[in-house]
């Protein structure tokens, strides 16, 4: 889909990016407010600012209740719209790893200080996965030589999982939300090895 500088200020908006998510599948303001744990009426004037702009669609109305789909999944737009884009966009991802880590890390102290009041240790595995349960926040961080072929692979399985849970997972009631950061990059970041 091609958008102008409006639609991408809303696209860019990382408040917005969870909900555009979520409307992969229909979805009313009032299911979505349950979802996030939000008032409702902050849903219903974002949705009207996503529909206003053209980003999300009604597909289904019964009554008051109205449901919406994301129009698309992926975007261009011209370079000349966006001043300076080329530093533009490592902004956007560093407000978007800023969110994420602070998240992590809040979540990460609030498992460490309810988690086995009565044990005084913790525990650190070198060499072994750990057994996550309880959705304990995990970090796996691993530096690999991969071929291209194994690269795109590795990315493809990634999203290939995110999509089917998304999907599978869509009208259960009992899930937790999970945020998922998948980071691959060319070059080594913990060695330094750039080649």
């Amino acid at each position: 889909m091609t958008i102008n500088k409006k639609q991408m200020d809303l696209l860019v908006d990382p408040k917005n990016y969870p909900l555009l998510q979520l409307l992969e599948t229909p979805h009313n303001p009032s299911e979505a407010a349950k979802k996030f744990n939000l008032p409702t009426n902050a849903l219903h004037h974002r949705f009207k600012k996503l529909s206003e702009a053209k980003l999300i669609k009604l597909v289904n109305s019964k009554g008051n209740r109205r449901s919406y789909q994301i129009v698309a999944t992926h975007f261009k737009i011209e370079k000349k719209f966006i001043e300076n884009y080329q530093a533009d966009i490592p902004v956007f991802l560093e407000k978007n790893f800023q969110l994420v880590q602070k998240h992590f890390q809040e979540t990460v102290e609030k498992s460490m200080a309810h988690d086995d009041e009565d044990k005084p240790y913790i525990f650190f595995w070198l060499n072994e996965k750990p057994k996550i349960s309880r959705y304990e926040p995990t970090l796996l961080v691993q530096e690999l030589a991969l071929t291209e072929k194994q690269f795109t692979k590795l990315a493809t399985m990634v999203s290939d999982f995110l999509e089917q849970a998304t999907k599978k997972n869509s009208d259960e009631h009992h899930l937790k939300h999970c945020t998922i950061t998948y980071i691959a990059c060319e070059g080594g970041a913990i060695s330094g090895k750039t080649n």
